[in-house]
């Protein structure tokens, strides 16, 4: 079985766990279909973060995150090239954080050009729950920083054809991966691990055992 650990296809490709991401907004709180998925994560992303409505998407997302479907919490997390204010996205962010430690569930962070002030979040409140960054796609040293940090690491579609990425995921510790499609959609999960599987110097079956088991290990 294929994991597709991030992911925002809600057709399922056989073969294919999917993880499928809800994210909270005016869309996903009048249409809760979401919910039928095998598994989702559910979050409030940095970029959708709207102040007027906060409490009420906090609500209910301490609400939802008990429903066994729900399996990680977010996309949640800093950008600080579209997510307004940072002080709110930290206020936010550490909010999320809280509700997954509640429910003992892992949160799926998005970092865009916010790493430093990431692992300063992180430092301050030491949180109780494993940690993930999806869509990994920076150098080898932040990755090796992120991974001594405690953080996983999520790696797409740029593992295709960038080759920073592709040394940060040859050095990423086997019990500290994942592979995903993100958003997009004409991607296939098992291309992913090929060239994954490629890049490690390994079998698609050992990298199949190795991110199920990181999964279980969640």
């Amino acid at each position: 079985m294929f994991l597709d650990f991030h992911t925002h296809k809600t057709v399922k490709e056989a073969g294919v766990q999917n993880i499928y991401n809800v994210i909270l907004s005016e869309e996903a709180l009048q249409d809760q279909r979401w919910k039928n998925q095998e598994a989702v994560s559910v979050g409030i992303h940095p970029w959708y973060i709207t102040e007027n409505r906060l409490e009420e998407m906090r609500a209910f997302l301490q609400e939802v995150a008990v429903l066994p479907v729900v399996k990680c919490i977010g996309e949640a997390g800093l950008d600080t090239l579209r997510g307004g204010d940072m002080a709110v996205q930290e206020m936010v962010f550490i909010q999320q954080i809280r509700i997954a430690e509640a429910v003992g569930k892992p949160v799926v962070i998005h970092c865009v050009r916010a790493f430093n002030e990431l692992m300063a979040v992180v430092k301050g409140i030491k949180p109780a729950i494993p940690m993930i960054i999806h869509g990994f796609s920076r150098k080898p040293e932040l990755a090796c920083k992120l991974v001594s940090a405690g953080f996983y690491l999520s790696f797409g579609k740029d593992l295709l054809n960038k080759p920073h990425v592709q040394e940060a995921f040859r050095e990423t510790p086997a019990d500290r991966l994942f592979l995903e499609t993100d958003d997009r959609e004409d991607l296939s999960i098992r291309e992913v691990y090929e060239k994954a599987a490629a890049i490690r110097g390994v079998s698609l079956e050992e990298l199949q055992q190795i991110t199920n088991q990181n999964y279980t290990t969640l």
